[in-house]
């Protein structure tokens, strides 16, 4: 982080997490993957899920291990590399998994697995026309349209939206494991 970057704990959650914030399950178990400083997971935290974050980043995780005890919160942090051999994120462990921008499309299955019958996984990441405004711009950390839905089969997309956000373009999906 440089001097003129925002600390992303001063971030807000995703306008997606909040837009969808009457969907989040209470009381839950809630996973937030390539978390960084665990912005998100301190937002679900706050509102009494059982989170757990993982990221690769050890200094990131000691952030928000700081940061969590601050506030008073029980967030697992734990260190796992998402892109190295098969991430093992649980079985139908959680009621809620969070992923926001992030792509590592071998992971899909992993992610899939991780939640519960019945749990929610709220997915947005950068779409191929994000590289005409800036980063990222290679294509493996881009979502072609329609990507997200076909990957996250058999599950029931419950919300979508696709294009231009907030100056950005970003695909996004809550979808329901049945």
């Amino acid at each position: 982080m440089t001097a003129d970057a925002p600390d992303p704990l001063d971030l807000p959650p995703s306008a997606w997490l909040l837009v969808n914030a009457d969907l989040i399950p209470r009381p839950g178990r809630a996973l937030d993957v390539a978390c960084g400083r665990g912005r998100h997971a301190l937002f679900l935290a706050e509102r009494g899920l059982a989170v757990t974050a993982v990221d690769r980043d050890p200094r990131a995780l000691e952030g928000l291990r700081a940061e969590a005890a601050r506030r008073r919160l029980t967030v697992e942090a734990r260190i796992v590399d998402l892109e190295t051999g098969e991430a093992d994120l649980g079985r139908e462990a959680f009621d809620l998994v969070v992923v926001s921008h992030y792509l590592h499309r071998p992971l899909f299955p992993a992610l899939v697995r991780a939640v519960a019958p019945g749990g929610l996984l709220f997915y947005e990441t950068f779409t191929v026309e994000q590289a005409r405004l800036g980063k990222p711009r290679h294509p493996d950390f881009l979502l072609k349209h329609g990507e997200l839905q076909k990957r996250l089969r058999p599950m029931t997309i419950v919300r979508e939206r696709d294009g231009l956000i907030e100056g950005r373009h970003l695909a996004a999906v809550v979808a329901r494991k049945p």
